[in-house]
């Protein structure tokens, strides 16, 4: 069961970054917000602070011309630990290759500001476990 302002706030920013408004609201990140990507040739790695991220975001942005994030499940782990389950869907800028494959995020959140996000694309049953750990 996940908290229901909690769940709002997550839901509305899967559909603000599915709806293009890939940016990230100061309002509900930490200032030491973390993100840890899967895509090493485009910023792979971890990505904190919000010139890091921008930085990842802008390459991100600059590798797809398409990029939705659709979620079917959500669920609260621990308080502050949601662990989202859908599709990520991307298209190539250059190449015009998609990717459509499932996906599994764990959002932490502390003091109601989003401190990480870890993407698990295609590692739904791996990302289910860990969103269990302690």
């Amino acid at each position: 069961m996940i908290d229901p302002d909690l769940e709002r706030r997550v839901r509305h920013g899967f559909e603000r970054w599915s709806s293009g408004d890939h940016e990230f609201d100061p309002e509900l990140i930490s200032p030491d917000f973390e993100i840890h990507s899967g895509f090493g040739e485009f910023g792979g790695g971890v990505h904190t602070g919000e010139e890091r991220v921008a930085k990842w975001l802008a390459d991100m942005q600059e590798a797809f011309d398409e990029w939705r994030l659709e979620v079917d499940e959500l669920d609260e782990f621990e308080p502050g630990r949601v662990l989202a389950v859908g599709t990520v869907h991307m298209r190539g800028r250059g190449s015009g290759v998609t990717v459509d494959q499932p996906c599994a995020w764990i959002l932490d959140h502390a003091g109601g500001l989003l401190t990480r996000i870890e993407p698990f694309i295609n590692r739904v049953d791996e990302a289910r476990a860990i969103a269990r750990e302690p």
